[in-house]
């Protein structure tokens, strides 16, 4: 059994996000095989001002990572709008399946902001938390196998599903300076 850790760099959107808003669109990840287990996913978003802290510190976000085969069709929709991609284009693109990363508001043990970065870390689909305050995160991520179209890649987009203080939001600041990290086992 092997490990890798494969990063991607998805252009996102400056400005407050909404729930049901178009985090980032389809970006290519490189599989270290032609299929693998995901077993974990972390966000960081790098430089952020104070406006940019206080979303990460204050707000729970919750966003979900959208697998294709395919990238027939690039986008879900406009960046920071609601998305809109049309069943046709979506069923094109050969949906697999989804994850969640998230922050935690309050008082979690988890540090969402260190210095000008801010994290997302691994979450579960089927709840709004992310671990029980206790800093582990084992417990309610779902690993999920990930296969592409006869090779090595598959598309990652993301949707913010849920933010508790629209008057923060998930904002990242800038357009260039968020990073994904899949940890796969295969």
């Amino acid at each position: 059994m092997q490990y890798e850790i494969v990063t991607i760099s998805p252009t996102v959107s400056s400005g407050l996000h909404a729930t049901g808003d178009v985090v980032f669109n389809l970006t290519e990840v490189k599989l270290p095989a032609t299929s693998c287990k995901l077993t974990s996913v972390f966000l960081t978003a790098t430089g952020l001002g104070t406006s940019e802290k206080e979303s990460f510190l204050v707000t729970k976000n919750k966003v979900g990572v959208l697998f294709f085969k395919k990238n027939t069709q690039p986008t879900l929709g406009t960046l920071n709008a609601t998305a809109d991609i049309s069943a046709a284009d979506f069923a094109l693109n050969e949906y697999i399946g989804q994850t969640c990363i998230a922050s935690p508001a309050g008082g979690s043990t988890l540090k969402t902001v260190l210095s000008d970065v801010g994290f997302l870390f691994p979450a579960s689909i089927n709840t709004d938390t992310i671990g029980a305050n206790h800093g582990e995160h084992g417990s309610v991520f779902e690993p999920m196998v990930l296969k592409g179209a006869g090779d090595n890649k598959v598309y990652a987009a993301g949707v913010l599903h849920a933010e508790e203080m629209s008057s923060y939001g998930l904002n990242f600041g800038a357009t260039d300076n968020v990073k994904i990290h899949f940890h796969f086992e295969y």
